[in-house]
């Protein structure tokens, strides 16, 4: 059997309907492979998703490249195509301009998590320059009906999300880089989804490096740095034990 499974059947006073949805949320993460979520963080995404909250990307924390802190984002599922009066337009005038269907464009630019030998498509130089045209040219001054109304059900959840936290950390004690927090990561002028993340790690939060920096550093530097990498990590794991117990409860 499994050992997730095996996990899940060890849950105590689980209800029947209540294991079903688990396993069949965890057989959904599996589509995206061990390329596309970090084993440390998928039990957290999982129990994130049973609870309601629809994630959107994560990392585990690396110490090799990248953040020195686990991090989850989450928006509300559905999210509207277009965010901005006019950005439609915009983007209908660049593909025509750079011979390319605008499905094409947006087929381009989904993660390719879950798919298995994606190759570049033989038009990508015209879908990357008909892209990056488009949202140059997309008015951002004030957005979509459609998208005020998606932003406001994720502020929803990002409150319901912070409210756990809060509850988490009741009669519990964490140093200020190792408690979690959730904050909003929306930045429009770089073409990012509205979302918020459930991190920790203080100034390391964000603070993305290469390979190439990280390969300078000493083994005694690397060290510490895995070191307290492990502390954040362990207290999401507790918070994910936590959640394990909100959605037995629920």
């Amino acid at each position: 059997m499994d050992k997730v499974f095996e996990q899940i059947d060890a849950i105590p006073n689980l209800s029947p309907e209540k294991e079903e949805k688990l396993r069949i949320c965890y057989k959904d993460l599996e589509k995206y492979g061990e390329d596309g979520i970090d084993p440390k963080i998928k039990d957290t995404i999982a129990y994130l998703n049973v609870l309601g909250f629809n994630t959107h990307e994560s990392c585990e924390g690396h110490v090799d490249h990248g953040d020195l802190s686990a991090y989850i984002g989450m928006n509300a599922p559905e999210q509207p195509q277009w965010r901005f009066v006019g950005q439609e337009e915009a983007y209908e005038k660049a593909a025509q301009k750079h011979g390319v269907v605008l499905s094409e464009i947006f087929d381009y630019l989904k993660p390719k998590y879950d798919v298995l030998d994606w190759t570049p498509p033989e038009n990508e130089e015209q879908l990357v320059l008909a892209s990056n045209e488009a949202w140059e040219e997309t008015p951002k001054k004030q957005e979509t009906e459609e998208f005020k109304l998606w932003r406001a059900k994720t502020d929803e959840m990002k409150e319901k999300l912070d409210l756990l936290v809060q509850e988490f950390y009741r009669e519990r004690n964490a140093a200020g880089d190792v408690r979690l927090e959730v904050s909003n990561g929306d930045d429009p002028e770089h073409r990012a989804s509205y979302l918020f993340f459930l991190h920790n790690g203080g100034e390391d939060y964000e603070n993305h490096v290469g390979y190439d920096e990280r390969e300078k550093l000493s083994e005694e530097v690397l060290e510490v740095l895995r070191k307290r990498l492990e502390t954040r990590q362990n207290e999401m794991k507790n918070f994910t034990e936590f959640l394990k117990e909100k959605y037995r409860q629920s």
